[in-house]
């Protein structure tokens, strides 16, 4: 009976003892591009969408003379 308490003591000692395990649980790369997280791209795009200023609108290419060229070829004469 001595020994059994004694191992039972023993046992209790050990699991005492042993050294407490954390678990992490992280995303993987292809789980993080999957659900959109791109904080390298979000910073970029935070940055140039910061400009100071006004934007200038893009000029237009079309000519009144080459709308006018393809009127007269679409048979729509017009001043």
């Amino acid at each position: 009976m001595k020994n059994l308490s004694c191992i039972i003591l023993a046992f209790t000692l050990v699991a005492c003892a042993s050294p407490q395990i954390y678990v992490i649980d992280r995303q993987t790369v292809m789980e993080a591009e999957a659900a959109g997280d791109w904080p390298i791209v979000e910073s970029d795009l935070l940055k140039v969408s910061e400009k100071s200023g006004p934007t200038f609108f893009a000029r237009d290419t079309d000519n009144k003379k080459d709308k006018r060229l393809h009127n007269i070829l679409n048979g729509e004469l017009k001043n």
